[in-house]
């Protein structure tokens, strides 16, 4: 068990921004997509694709919640499977209401949404399960990652609290040397297992461990470093002779780097009572709801 007086008295409400304001990028990133599907044309330029850049974000907060908030559990079957089930029921639940009326909508108007259930298995779908291109509902593409890294952590913390950040730098060289040698490439479940994503939580999760064990200060230069990594990744992007988002190792380094500097800064500022407005927080609440239906109220309106 690790010492109670190197717990931060915070409660994450300058990550919970964060994540808000990931889920306002990812949406931004959409909307482009609707303007031309469902107007014929656009108004915003095509470099506002640029806003996925928030699903980065999303998994390093994810890999530092859950160390956060695991930071003194105690190493049993019992607080595993506990921590498994709570996970899966902030997921599952309301991602299965979504993907339900979509699928609902789609059999009265298919032409709504580009969804064919000859490629896509519904089942596979529903259950966050790895396949051949997007789920039924294309933005859980990020849920099926999220799943993965609940289903190793869960693992991990069968272990006592001093093996944890060893695992998970284990899990994270396998997914490595397993990637740099083509595993990923031989079915869908392996394209998850060794996907370079996996390495964002793993980033928030350090971050996460170095914050709980008692290194907090420098918030302040974390975020501006954070913030103008962000901004040199997309000038970078914008400028090159045709916009791309990066997909591999490339994406960590551009996206994901930063994303772990903003994560660690503004828990530390946090820490020091540098606290965003109450509304930030709420906001951030409903980023997973906001996440998982933009797509849909935007496709209706």
């Amino acid at each position: 068990m690790v010492s109670s007086q190197n717990i931060a008295p915070v409660r994450l409400v300058n990550i919970q921004a964060l994540r808000g304001l990931a889920a306002l990028m990812v949406v931004i990133t959409h909307l482009p997509t609707m303007e031309t599907k469902h107007a014929g044309d656009a108004l915003l330029p095509q470099s506002v694709m640029l806003g996925i850049s928030g699903v980065d974000l999303f998994f390093v907060i994810s890999g530092f919640i859950m160390v956060y908030v695991t930071w003194q559990s105690q190493n049993s079957l019992r607080n595993a499977g506990e921590f498994l089930f709570a996970r899966a029921t902030r997921i599952y639940p309301i991602y299965w209401i979504v993907a339900l009326a979509l699928l609902a909508v789609w059999l009265v108007k298919p032409g709504l949404f580009s969804f064919d259930p000859e490629q896509t298995s519904i089942a596979k779908s529903l259950a966050l399960w790895p396949q051949d291109g997007f789920p039924m509902l294309k933005v859980a593409w990020t849920l099926i990652h999220e799943m993965y890294f609940y289903m190793v952590f869960t693992l991990i913390i069968l272990f006592a609290h001093k093996w944890r950040l060893v695992l998970l730098s284990l899990w994270m060289g396998a997914v490595v040397i397993g990637n740099l040698m083509g595993l990923s490439t031989l079915s869908p479940e392996t394209a998850l297992i060794f996907h370079p994503l996996s390495m964002e939580f793993f980033m928030g999760a350090v971050a996460a461990w170095l914050f709980l064990s008692g290194y907090k200060s420098g918030g302040g230069i974390m975020v501006a470093l954070g913030l103008l990594g962000w901004l040199a990744a997309i000038i970078y992007l914008v400028t090159l002779p045709q916009l791309y988002f990066p997909v591999g190792w490339d994406r960590i380094l551009l996206f994901g780097l930063p994303a772990t500097l903003l994560t660690y800064g503004v828990a530390c500022l946090e820490f020091k009572g540098r606290i965003l407005p109450k509304c930030s927080e709420i906001f951030g609440n409903w980023s997973y709801s906001l996440y998982l239906t933009h797509v849909l109220a935007l496709s209706v309106l």
